[in-house]
């Protein structure tokens, strides 16, 4: 027999080598927290006095929110309501997850700074606009005599869209420590203050717990930098923000307990993906999931246009065929080019042709464009989709080289949506698409149009775009990573 201390030394060791051989339990940590946000909303009165300065209505609300984190090694959610933010960092992919309607929204996690940062640089004019209109701006002395103090609205905007990287309005924050909360001013007011948790924040988590402060609150940068350095939760954060447009939010959070994760986050199975709210353009990305014409299909169609004597229709379907499939699949069919060409033998085909081949880099040729393809669509009507394409990418380089019109810039977007609604598997609809939209700051839904253009043809220029904007969203802004 053995006697009792063996046996307990054996059992304890018996143990030990157990745990030793099991796989390692997915490291892990729960965050609960409520916030409390007190919006004020002001708007300027419809009527308004002369003379007098602008008149303005206050609205006051106020929104609580419970929000569930999840911190893992190579993954991040951030739960409020119904909807869920999910980070891979392992596969560097974003989702926002509806979880009442089971759908989810997917994009590279790149599109995120990248976006923040153009409402960043998109949104100062407009606040430096909106200050002026209201006679709300803050006005200091200069050497060449009184001009707006712009400090106030940077110091916001970097707390609301700023990284590390792009913030110039650290060096006039100042912090200070007292009775266990760090507080956060400038000339301009307070701006933030947190008080730290007994709950230590484990070395693997570290670096999620960091993305999470860039992810969630909205924090100046030094703010997050100071209140991830001490390695523990925060129990308590009060920060407030003004967009300059009307806006103001002060925002009060409290850590409500804390739990280990039982797994780490993931995208639910059996949820749809959503790719746009427009219900046709949604559509249109679900059906070009599936198999569409190939180079077959369209070399007969060509090859009956060209027996038709419709040079117009055979100039249009072949452009049509280049741009939708892969070139290993088009240049199989590089014979259709020449039976093309020796049928395009009357000058506004001719014309038409060369504005689909060439690009129009001059103003001059941008509007010849547009005033050839309009022209042209009456012969090819069951092609205006198509043709107009050619005349959004025509009206924008038009605007770029004069001034900005939002009206005929969104009739650009417009034509483009059509386009990829009548034929969902042109991938240059999509590419276009995508180009207008990160042009017009949407860069959530631009990288969207860009990975479906390359997925159906993948030697887009849109795949180059892709990989350079991705590497300088990893050098700008490495905190997001």
């Amino acid at each position: 027999m053995h006697s009792p201390a063996r046996v307990s030394l054996f059992v304890a060791t018996l143990a030990l080598m157990t745990a030793a051989a099991q796989p390692a339990a997915a490291e892990g940590l729960v965050l609960k927290f409520h916030e409390t946000q007190t919006i004020t909303s002001m708007t300027p009165n419809k009527y308004q006095m002369p003379g007098k300065k602008m008149q303005m209505t206050t609205d006051t609300a106020t929104v609580d929110n419970h929000y569930v984190v999840t911190l893992a090694p190579d993954s991040l959610s951030i739960a409020v309501g119904d909807n869920t933010d999910l980070y891979d960092f392992a596969t560097k992919r974003y989702y926002r997850i509806q979880n009442d309607k089971k759908t989810f929204s997917s994009y590279p996690l790149h599109a995120l700074p990248l976006y923040r940062h153009a409402l960043k640089e998109r949104t100062v004019p407009d606040a430096v606009n909106y200050e002026t209109v209201t006679q709300t701006a803050i006005f200091v002395k200069v050497p060449t005599g009184i001009t707006q103090d712009l400090n106030p609205i940077s110091l916001d905007l970097d707390s609301i869209y700023g990284s590390v990287s792009d913030t110039t309005t650290s060096d006039i924050i100042t912090a200070a420590t007292a009775n266990g909360k760090t507080a956060f001013t400038s000339k301009y007011g307070a701006l933030a203050s947190f008080g730290l948790s007994d709950t230590a924040v484990p070395e693997p988590l570290q670096k999620t717990y960091a993305r999470f402060l860039s992810y969630g609150p909205l924090l100046h940068p030094k703010v997050e930098t100071a209140m991830n350095s001490g390695a523990k939760v925060f129990a308590a954060l009060d920060y407030a923000i003004n967009n300059h447009q009307g806006k103001k939010i002060a925002s009060t959070w409290a850590l409500e307990g804390t739990a280990p994760a039982a797994e780490a986050p993931k995208l639910p199975t059996g949820y749809t993906q959503v790719y746009n709210a427009d219900a046709d353009i949604n559509g249109a990305f679900v059906t070009s999931q599936q198999p569409g014409p190939t180079a077959d299909n369209f070399a007969v169609r060509i090859q009956g246009y060209v027996a038709q004597s419709d040079s117009m229709h055979a100039v249009l379907s072949l452009q049509e065929m280049f741009d939708s499939l892969p070139k290993e699949l088009t240049d199989q069919k590089k014979y259709l080019t020449d039976q093309v060409l020796r049928a395009a033998n009357e000058l506004e085909t001719q014309k038409v042709q060369q504005i689909l081949t060439i690009p129009q880099i001059t103003l001059a040729a941008a509007q010849k464009a547009q005033e050839t393809l309009k022209a042209a669509k009456p012969r090819a009507k069951d092609y205006g989709y198509f043709l107009d394409i050619y005349r959004a990418r025509a009206i924008r380089q038009e605007l770029r080289l004069t001034k900005m019109d939002d009206k005929r810039f969104t009739l650009s977007v417009l034509m483009d949506s059509n386009a990829l609604v009548a034929n969902p598997w042109l991938a240059t609809a999509y590419a276009d698409l995508g180009d207008a939209q990160f042009e017009a700051a949407d860069g959530l839904f631009a990288w969207t149009c860009w990975e479906q253009a390359v997925r159906l043809k993948p030697d887009l220029p849109a795949a180059k775009v892709m990989t350079m904007q991705k590497a300088k969203a990893e050098k700008d802004f490495p905190e997001y990573f």
